[in-house]
């Protein structure tokens, strides 16, 4: 229906006046993908170096959600740019530091590869590596 035809009515959903902006974020991203992401990263950077676990927080997690969604309004070439002098972005570089969101990032994972199964296997899911996160 073109808009100019339309005579019906809508109203945009209400605004939660009392909502705070991380009430918003995790409205999009609840608390238990937020857990869910925080354990595997977790289990996964045990797993790849024992020695060194990453020990992520769900604080962390939830703002590096949040730094990946800010870095979407600006074209850097590289995450890097975020934190340089000249291109510093304070919002996103005040957030968490640049050593720590990679980090972070080398260890985001959604379920743990070891019970992956063989592509030959008939119960074998394509989506396997985000099947957790499509549950929730």
């Amino acid at each position: 229906v073109p808009a100019a035809n339309f005579a019906g009515t809508f109203s945009p959903p209400p605004v939660h006046m009392e909502f705070e902006p991380i009430d918003y974020f995790y409205s999009m991203f609840g608390k238990e993908s937020i857990t869910l992401l925080t354990e595997q990263c977790n289990l996964y950077s045990v797993q790849t170096n024992p020695n060194k676990p990453a020990r992520i927080s769900e604080v962390e997690m939830a703002q590096f959600i949040g730094v990946l969604i800010m870095s979407g309004i600006y074209c850097f070439p590289d995450q890097q740019f975020f934190w340089m002098n000249t291109t510093r972005v304070e919002s996103i570089s005040s957030t968490t530091s640049r050593d720590r969101f990679l980090e972070i990032r080398k260890y985001l994972h959604v379920v743990d590869n070891s019970n992956q199964l063989d592509r030959n296997d008939p119960d074998y899911d394509r989506a396997h590596k985000v099947r957790p996160l499509l549950n929730i």
